[in-house]
């Protein structure tokens, strides 16, 4: 192993690729996240056992995606256009400017990839996560409560990378902390 993490510590940064193209795949710019809180995914496996004679005479098991949800802070209409295909608009000037989002049933949710930058907490290195291909089926709360922030949670499924479908998720070990770029980054993910 040619280095080891030692503390992952929180979250420092999340950005969501939009996919525009699945063929190639072509990915858009990054939209950071405001006041990202927790991202948290389980690989999701199916499976079958072949039962005979009284008794599991098999037990297949195929890891197939993985199910994620992300916590952030205040309205993020940025993330929301790519997370959810919406489109905000602008209307009048500044000081009476008003910016909208309008989520429509029309509108097909799109494709998604996401990184979410970990710090270590004992040393300059990094941990970044990699999510290829996610759409999101619980695309979050809209209320709003008395003494407290705005914090939904989004929730969502993660397939194989449209590069190769097989990668589900990509966990990379920086020795030295690098920012997320803000363009998807190229295979193999490199820091530079």
């Amino acid at each position: 192993m040619a280095q080891d993490q030692g503390y992952p510590f929180g979250l420092r940064d999340l950005k969501i690729f939009q996919i525009t193209d699945e063929a190639t795949p072509t990915y858009a710019n990054g939209v950071d996240v405001n006041a990202a809180q927790e991202l948290t995914f389980d690989i999701t496996v199916t499976e079958a056992i072949l039962r005979g004679d009284d008794v599991r005479k098999c037990h297949h098991a195929v890891k197939d995606g993985a199910d994620w949800s992300l916590t952030h802070g205040g309205v993020d209409l940025a993330a929301a256009e790519a997370i959810m295909g919406a489109t905000a608009s602008d209307s009048d000037a500044s000081p009476n400017e008003l910016t909208y989002l309008d989520v429509k049933v029309s509108t097909e949710i799109p494709y998604f990839g996401m990184i979410g930058q970990i710090l270590d907490g004992e040393d300059a290195g990094d941990t970044h996560v990699q999510l290829f291909k996610c759409k999101t089926n619980a695309p979050g709360p809209g209320g709003f409560s008395g003494g407290n922030f705005h914090t939904p949670t989004i929730a969502g499924v993660a397939l194989p990378a449209p590069v190769d479908d097989d990668t589900i998720v990509r966990t990379l070990v920086h020795q030295t902390s690098c920012d997320i770029p803000s363009a998807w980054p190229a295979d193999p993910y490199t820091s530079s």
